[in-house]
């Protein structure tokens, strides 16, 4: 018997202080930025964070001391640009933006900005990029918050985007109105295979339609929703997206994660 949702996904005993856990360690961090049943919250570092460093060029440096041009240049030839807990924000977003366009990171496969202090205004400038570049396959923008006003502009990249496969914006703040506009990216989008939703506000309005759009998406494989809003009739309509598109999962297979080089 194929598990369904209820015999998959986590259900915290307390929906909200599931989504202001924080523990973060960098050797324990999974692809979508939790450590065991720890999930970042927006735009907040937490004070057991270690300083991320590594001796290799095109590895992580310490946190907060480095200028965004050296955070770029140090990646060397490195597909995988990974700046979590480098204090980006909407500054650094705009000038990564422009860089995805025409600079230095055009040719980017993997960016991960999470939490990054990152608002809509930053999300904006990175969604502009989305319409214009073709080889960036993973986005990890999660633990910011964008809030919907930030995930409707990326969704309305991704309407014309073909190239990435990859986002996760589980902590960012969302409501059911940023949902529907995903599930519309998701209609709208042949490339898309991993959507990362975890711990937001998404209720049964917007688990159905992100339900809708993943049952009729070819190129969907998973869809995560744990730690939301979502009472009976939203998890039904996800169950049965499940059962009917049988590619579909709420979990990530090892071979769509975001690869580390």
């Amino acid at each position: 018997k194929r598990p369904t949702i209820r015999d998959l996904k986590e259900v915290p005993l307390d929906i909200e202080d599931d989504r202001k856990k924080s523990v973060h360690q960098d050797d324990e961090l999974d692809d979508f930025g939790d450590a065991g049943d720890g999930v970042r919250v927006p735009g907040t570092i937490p004070d057991d964070v270690r300083a991320l460093s590594s001796s290799n060029p095109g590895g992580l440096v310490p946190r907060y001391t480095s200028a965004l041009k050296e955070l770029i240049e140090s990646r060397g030839d490195c597909k995988i640009l990974r700046l979590a807990f480098k204090q980006v924000g909407d500054d650094g977003a705009s000038e990564l933006g422009n860089l995805l366009k025409t600079g230095t990171c055009r040719s980017l496969e993997g960016l991960d900005l999470s939490c990054n202090s990152i608002s809509q205004v930053g999300a904006t400038h990175i969604a502009r990029a989305l319409t214009s570049n073709t080889k960036l396959m993973y986005l990890d923008i999660s633990a910011n918050d964008i809030r919907d006003e930030g995930i409707v502009e990326i969704a309305a990249a991704l309407k014309l985007n073909n190239t990435l496969t990859y986002l996760d914006a589980h902590a960012c703040g969302i409501t059911d109105h940023g949902a529907k506009s995903i599930a519309e990216a998701i209609e709208n989008n042949c490339a898309i295979a991993v959507v990362n939703l975890k711990a937001n506000y998404i209720r049964d309005e917007g688990a159905t339609c992100l339900a809708r759009a993943s049952q009729r998406s070819l190129s969907m494989r998973s869809l995560i929703t744990a730690s939301n809003d979502i009472g009976a009739s939203g998890t039904k309509a996800l169950e049965d997206a499940m059962y009917e598109n049988d590619r579909l999962s709420d979990f990530v297979d090892f071979d769509l994660r975001m690869p580390n080089s």
